[in-house]
């Protein structure tokens, strides 16, 4: 709960402004609360994602919006350049919120994730453990690969030891990782991605108060040559 509480210290804060203060209310709201669930997220007056307590597999945190998708979704809502006009794969899309928001701007979006995919158009199941699946996946990109990855809280578990692996895989040009600072063996990911790619924080007056208030950063990928 550290995170939450810090959030609400910046709330309480007289030198935060009163348009960071509403940014940062909608991003809090993205902590589910299990007891209210199942509820809608709603990321704005045109878009919402129904929360729920687990997905088919069991699985809960696939089935809701956690810090890191809000912040990066809100980012990329800010920042529509960073997609505009190119082919988006999001890696671990949970309920597809991202990957939604980026699809305004985006030539195409394919959403993926390990749980499995619901019955729409434009969703992909993908273990990036897997690393047949991940090379099957590039047939969806004519060129064979997508122009950019977006990726939200993908570096929380064991699971991530392939993520270094999927995204060289992937082949994009840059990817797009929101990452929440959990366990000190997280670095262990983080220190083989950067034998094959340069990483580089993003920065912007709202981004920096979200890191220092519940830190989340968004950090840029983009393969060394």
């Amino acid at each position: 709960f550290q995170a939450e509480d810090g959030i609400r210290d910046c709330l309480l804060s007289r030198g935060l402004g009163d348009v960071y203060k509403r940014q940062l209310r909608r991003l809090l709201a993205a902590e589910p609360d299990a007891k209210a669930l199942p509820n809608d997220y709603a990321f704005d007056e045109n878009l919402s994602v129904r929360q729920a307590s687990r997905v088919a597999d069991g699985n809960c945190l696939g089935a809701q919006v956690w810090e890191c998708g809000a912040v990066l979704a809100d980012w990329l809502e800010r920042r529509p350049d960073v997609v505009a006009g190119e082919r988006v794969l999001e890696l671990g899309a949970g309920l597809g919120l991202v990957g939604k928001v980026a699809a305004r701007g985006a030539a195409s979006v394919l959403l993926t994730d390990a749980w499995g995919a619901p019955d729409a158009p434009g969703w992909a199941a993908l273990d990036w453990n897997d690393a047949a699946a991940v090379a099957a996946v590039r047939e969806n990109f004519a060129g064979g690969a997508p122009d950019v990855v977006v990726a939200a809280d993908v570096v929380y578990s064991d699971g991530a030891a392939g993520l270094p692996a999927a995204l060289r895989s992937l082949g994009a040009g840059r990817a797009y990782v929101a990452y929440k600072h959990r366990r000190a063996r997280d670095a262990a990911a983080w220190r083989d991605l950067e034998r094959d790619f340069a990483i580089v924080e993003e920065s912007d007056p709202l981004l920096d108060v979200v890191r220092d208030c519940c830190r989340v950063a968004i950090l840029r990928l983009e393969p060394r040559r």
